[in-house]
């Protein structure tokens, strides 16, 4: 009888433990490095305008918009959730970061080093990214399916969408048209 209690005493505070205490995080690293056929300076500016990232990354981020100059609050929809965080830009001279200042992936770092080259007649740049992934217990209970694999490439996909936005930035007639289509679970409005 005795084993029991004792049992069910230490799955009972194994379970409320996690609730009851401050957030432990966890720590995933991925890096990835790629030539992009774009100046360094489109790519900066493309990446430090926070209130855009719904439109370069329309697929991951639900909505953007500034809270500060150099901080964005964003809502990040995967495919089953959506999560509200912020998200400070930090430019130096080689390189970029974005940090993640609040929400479940708090303390999540992305530094961006870029290198500009001439090749023959074109301007090419060598980005070299480094994520550090911190998630919360629960977010890292509930992501604990994406693999590295995973994350690689949504970086990868990132980044492209990101080198066709500096490309072509929309126009304003474009940003109209599709804050009009709002769609969700493929029923467009």
């Amino acid at each position: 009888m005795k084993i029991i209690f004792f049992a069910l005493l230490g799955l009972s505070l194994l379970l409320i433990a996690p609730i009851s205490t401050s957030p432990v995080f966890a720590e995933k690293t991925t890096s990835i490095q790629k030539t992009v056929d774009v100046d360094k300076s489109s790519l900066i500016n493309s990446i430090s305008h926070l209130d855009k990232y719904s439109q370069i990354l329309p697929d991951h981020i639900q909505s953007s918009k500034l809270i500060d100059d150099d901080i964005g609050n964003m809502k990040i929809g995967l495919d089953w959730i959506s999560i509200d965080t912020d998200i400070k830009f930090i430019e130096s001279h080689d390189h970029v970061v974005l940090e993640v200042i609040s929400g479940d992936f708090q303390g999540t770092v992305l530094r961006i080093t870029m290198i500009e080259k001439s090749l023959s007649d074109n301007i090419a740049t060598d980005v070299s990214a480094d994520l550090s992934l911190q998630r919360s217990w629960h977010m890292g209970l509930l992501t604990s399916f994406v693999s590295d694999d995973d994350i690689e490439s949504m970086l990868h996909t990132s980044l492209d969408e990101l080198v066709k936005y500096s490309k072509n930035p929309p126009s304003y007639e474009n940003i109209i048209e599709e804050k009009q289509q709002f769609c969700i679970f493929g029923l467009c409005f």
